[in-house]
């Protein structure tokens, strides 16, 4: 503002106030925008039938469709890809998600009455066309579409899982770009994986991963909106964690088990030849 000839002193203090409130969060420290960093996304493409539905309005299948995909635009670990939502049936719209790259495909059923309104959404994974997930939700009153609506997305959003990246990394510690708008809190524990090593499982909802290329993992205790930071805690003798790595959330178990399987052959080796040196 100043380079701008601009001089307002409330705005000025605004400003200052603002950025004292930050002060001593994990943006801060790392200074990093935490709002302005893209998390890696699932590609998820939205199909209707609308031979398929019971609607009051028949035409309207497709503008319901549109507003489910708006919905679920607005979590960010999915990304909508485009294309029209209207198919004839599930070859179509498991031929047009593959041609797409999508991760998945969602086809959604509608029904109503007049007092009624159920949405039911089939999840499949688009390399396969494995059908991972069918949620059905029925609401009733003056916003029952919207409602049906915003409850699917957020069931569809809660079941897909969700992976960051190792922002930073300053000796033993390091910064992720997931926080508490992704569900994290102090303590936890998520696994550092090798770049471009993480991939979809096939039979479930959920990521794919090798014991080999898990690196480390990182305990988490500063978390703000959108970046965390922690401790990092390396897998073998050498450490291989480099920034870029992503993190994926498991449950403590799996965490702990992935973790403990060590490389095994090539750490006792090294170890033995360190005691020889003795």
């Amino acid at each position: 503002m100043a380079d701008l000839g601009i001089a307002n002193q409330s705005i000025q203090d605004d400003i200052e106030y603002y950025r004292t409130r930050r002060f001593g969060h994990v943006s801060e420290r790392w200074d990093l925008d935490q709002h302005d960093i893209d998390i890696p996304s699932l590609t998820v493409q939205v199909f209707t039938m609308n031979e398929g539905d019971s609607l009051l309005h028949p035409v309207s299948g497709t503008i319901v469709a549109g507003y489910f995909a708006d919905v679920l635009d607005g979590y960010p670990k999915i990304r909508l890809t485009g294309g029209d939502t209207q198919v004839a049936g599930f070859e179509a719209a498991f031929r047009t998600a593959r041609t797409s790259n999508a991760d998945f495909f969602i086809i959604l059923g509608f029904s109503e009455s007049e007092r009624t309104f159920r949405a039911r959404a089939r999840l499949y994974l688009a390399r396969t066309g494995t059908l991972l997930a069918d949620y059905s939700v029925e609401r009733t009153g003056n916003d029952r579409i919207r409602d049906s609506l915003l409850r699917l997305g957020s069931n569809v959003n809660e079941l897909l899982p969700i992976r960051g990246v190792l922002l930073e990394k300053r000796f033993d510690r390091g910064v992720i770009d997931l926080g508490l708008l992704h569900g994290l809190k102090e303590k936890d524990t998520l696994l550092i994986v090798k770049a471009g090593k993480v991939a979809l499982r096939t039979d479930k909802v959920g990521f794919a991963l090798q014991d080999a290329d898990v690196v480390g993992k990182i305990t988490l205790d500063a978390v703000d909106e959108a970046v965390a930071e922690g401790v990092l805690e390396k897998k073998s003798f050498y450490d291989y964690i480099s920034v870029g790595d992503e993190v994926v959330i498991l449950t403590d178990e799996e965490t702990q088990k992935r973790f403990q399987e060590k490389e095994t052959a090539t750490t006792s080796r090294l170890l033995e030849e360190l005691v020889d040196l003795k």
